[in-house]
């Protein structure tokens, strides 16, 4: 039981920390700009992480629905679930687009030339998809330990170097939680669907939701303060964990950027994923689809790492809202039904 909660916690962790995570820009954009109140979304965020995650595994495994397409259909009327798909995708090679454009940010920041090096990163993502769906997913959930494990000491070792109190807007930082869980989240429904089909009981996805609540909530934290430190004291540029690193000297920024890389590679990797289980029943070769997928994103990363955080990003976690709802619904209109069959007795024959 431990190592299935503990894959599915941490493969659904590595997609979504991701290089806005990691690099401390989320924080900024969605938080930090709230002031010390703005903690309250880091809670709200981390409590919706867990919930999303157990509910998306309880509903697979209750529906049978061990892909996107099923799930979906499982859950909503057929224009709204095509909807919903079509949008999904095409969200999802956004975020491949983003890790590209961060991926090359982050190049440039060491070397003044990004092109080639956002080139390799699309190569290394294609050798990974390459792997049987099980290696996909086992891969991504022991980097996802090392990629929370690094970070988290990181975060404490510059928090203990130098420690400043972080310097508002109820309702903007509540929305701004909202929209940032539903853009962290909705792009892991399909690895998550995947996954709910190894878990054998309630009890694990269950676990599963509380082992990345608590692991969001601790990562998002140190994160969050760490940046909030030099946040409107010192400029931090497109990603603030690399800056504040660099502080600390070159091996220490070099070190931080081999974690940035991690988190922008199965970031990256669980989205193409996710498009290409979408598609995986046409009838076209799996190199082809990796190559159309990862050139998609290509070019969408021309765009740039920032724009694509703080606009694209931002207009999909209000559209993945919709996922949400009708995952609401879902769960009320199951609670209806088993009391009137707690309350009436179950008829059928």
């Amino acid at each position: 039981m431990a190592k299935r909660v503990v894959t599915t916690a941490f493969a659904y962790l590595a997609a979504v920390i991701g290089a806005g995570f990691a690099s401390g820009s989320e924080a900024a954009v969605y938080f930090l700009r709230y002031g010390k109140i703005s903690y309250i979304g880091i809670i709200l965020s981390s409590v919706l992480s867990g919930l999303f995650v157990y509910v998306v595994l309880y509903l697979c495994r209750k529906n049978e629905a061990y892909d996107f397409d099923g799930f979906a259909d499982s859950i909503m009327p057929p224009l709204v679930s095509r909807a919903v798909k079509m949008l999904l995708s095409i969200f999802m090679l956004i975020v491949t687009a983003a890790m590209i454009g961060a991926y090359s940010d982050m190049a440039s920041f060491f070397s003044g030339s990004s092109a080639l090096h956002a080139v390799v990163f699309c190569v290394l993502c294609a050798v990974i998809l390459f792997l049987p769906q099980k290696q996909v997913i086992n891969t991504c959930g022991i980097l996802g330990i090392v990629i929370v494990a690094a970070i988290c000491v990181f975060c404490l070792y510059m928090i203990n170097n130098r420690f400043v109190n972080v310097f508002s807007n109820y309702g903007s930082m509540t929305a701004s939680s909202l929209t940032y869980t539903g853009y962290n989240t909705i792009t892991v429904c399909p690895m998550l669907c995947s996954m709910a089909a190894d878990l054998k009981s309630n009890r694990e996805c269950a676990a599963a939701g509380a082992v990345s609540f608590v692991m969001t909530l601790a990562v998002l934290s140190l994160v969050w303060c760490l940046t909030g430190i030099y946040y409107g004291k010192v400029p931090l540029g497109n990603m603030p964990m690399l800056t504040i690193s660099a502080r600390q000297g070159d091996i220490f920024c070099l070190g931080y950027a081999a974690v940035l890389f991690l988190s922008m590679l199965t970031s990256a990797v669980a989205n193409c994923y996710g498009i290409y289980l979408r598609f995986k029943s046409r009838d076209v070769s799996k190199f082809i689809k990796i190559l159309m997928i990862l050139s998609g994103a290509y070019l969408i990363s021309s765009f740039g790492f920032l724009n694509i955080v703080s606009k694209l990003y931002k207009a999909a976690g209000y559209a993945s809202l919709t996922l949400i709802l009708f995952i609401l619904i879902k769960i009320i209109k199951n609670k209806d039904k088993r009391s009137k069959i707690t309350k009436y007795g179950d008829n059928t024959i």
